[in-house]
């Protein structure tokens, strides 16, 4: 269960997280992970109360969750490598990830109720939100 919005900061970013999570300084309620860990991924899920299953993904998903009584945003972006062609290059991957990067930011304007935020400010989250997924997909997060 999540806990009260005083406290929510500290626990979606915590030690005991499974997923190294992200957040915006424009947008400080906005949490965003990615995982291709499977365990991680089910403890984390687990960790959060959501009922989401590692079966439900072919290459990649994102999963919102979101908390509306504090305004909180919780994304989890989770690639399967089981799926992702062995031959595959760093191209379609890093594709794979700008994507789901996109998911991710599409998630976050229907949660600001943002409907026009203008081309350069989408273009520079959409790249926060990219690296971030390029950086912890490499590292093996």
């Amino acid at each position: 269960m999540l806990m009260h919005t005083g406290f929510f900061y500290r626990y979606v970013m915590s030690k005991k997280a499974y997923l190294k999570y992200e957040t915006m300084n424009a947008l400080p309620k906005v949490y965003y992970a990615i995982t291709s860990n499977k365990k991680k991924f089910k403890k984390e899920m687990k960790r959060l109360d959501a009922r989401v299953e590692w079966d439900d993904i072919s290459d990649g998903r994102m999963w919102s969750l979101t908390r509306e009584s504090a305004g909180d945003l919780i994304l989890i972006c989770a690639v399967n490598r089981d799926n992702i062609p062995e031959k595959a290059s760093n191209g379609v991957i890093y594709g794979l990830l700008a994507h789901e990067a996109v998911h991710a930011w599409q998630e976050i304007l229907m949660h600001i109720k943002e409907t026009q935020p203008g081309n350069e400010i989408e273009a520079y989250h959409i790249q926060a939100i990219t690296s971030h997924f390029i950086d912890s997909f490499d590292a093996g997060e």
